[in-house]
């Protein structure tokens, strides 16, 4: 087993600002959220690959599913990785167990952020199609 410096560094960081970002979608008031104009939008009447994002995992934190799917759905899957990240993290700190999540080795991050880059696109172009020029 590692010491406790090497189990936080690995585990209790990620754990706290995992939890800290799920404690603000989950508690912080719809109204209290700030709404930040999109240039992108502005421009070109057309939501930009992120447009939505914001509201779509903060109604996924307050359990409002539907809205969140409807508005961009990869908010949804962005509200579920970051909760299993944060157990996962969590587990591992108060457990004492040093473990890398599957995908952390070298290939694994190359293959993760094409999926996220993927995603994205594929949120865009769900957006695009939907007539989403409001952000």
């Amino acid at each position: 087993m590692s010491g406790g410096g090497d189990r936080f560094a690995r585990h209790g960081l990620w754990a706290l600002l995992s939890g800290a970002a799920l404690a603000v979608c989950v508690l912080l008031p719809t109204p209290a959220w700030p709404v930040i104009p999109c240039f992108f939008q502005r421009a070109l009447h057309r939501p930009c690959p992120f447009c939505g994002l914001t509201r779509a995992v903060r109604a996924a934190g307050q359990g409002q599913w539907a809205e969140s799917w409807h508005g961009a759905p990869l908010g949804s899957v962005l509200f579920l990785a970051l909760a299993g990240f944060f157990l996962w993290h969590s587990v591992g700190w108060l457990s004492g167990r040093s473990s890398r999540l599957p995908f952390a080795g070298r290939s694994g991050w190359r293959w993760g952020l094409g999926t996220l880059v993927l995603a994205v696109l594929a949120n865009w172009l769900y957006r695009w199609t939907m007539g989403f020029d409001r952000t």
